[in-house]
């Protein structure tokens, strides 16, 4: 879904954030592209996830500074802190160098997914609003 260009200042980075999210929750997805290394029309992994929430952006360690810029309220925030933390937790059990499938075998991970998947709805949600008003 095309971000509404109100609400944020870079709604191209939030586009971002939908499709790393989207990856996150989509679990054929994982296991087709991450693990099985499958040609597809998005290209991503685990590593270019966490990199975007943890390194390119302050999602993991303050997702209210986001707000404005590519998130649109406290709300999407606070969704964006259930992610990272359910992520933080597969991390404080596996570490952090582990292959993909590892991660997907691991217990947490249907945490990841059911947080990544609140996350899209309230993306795609909030975005539907905005393009409404």
């Amino acid at each position: 879904m095309e971000p509404s260009m109100t609400g944020v200042t870079y709604p191209y980075m939030r586009l971002d954030l939908r499709e790393y999210a989207d990856s996150l929750r989509d679990e054929a997805h994982q296991r087709l592209v991450w693990v099985s290394h499958l040609p597809s029309e998005k290209q991503d992994n685990f590593t270019d996830v966490v990199h975007f929430f943890y390194d390119d952006t302050s999602l993991a360690s303050d997702p209210g500074r986001c707000v404005g810029v590519f998130l649109r309220d406290e709300t999407e925030a606070a969704a964006v802190r259930a992610l990272t933390s359910a992520i933080d937790a597969l991390f404080a059990a596996l570490g952090t160098e582990q292959p993909d499938d590892e991660y997907l075998r691991a217990p947490g991970w249907q945490l990841v997914v059911s947080r990544a998947k609140e996350l899209v709805a309230l993306l795609d949600h909030a975005d539907a609003s905005a393009a409404a008003a």
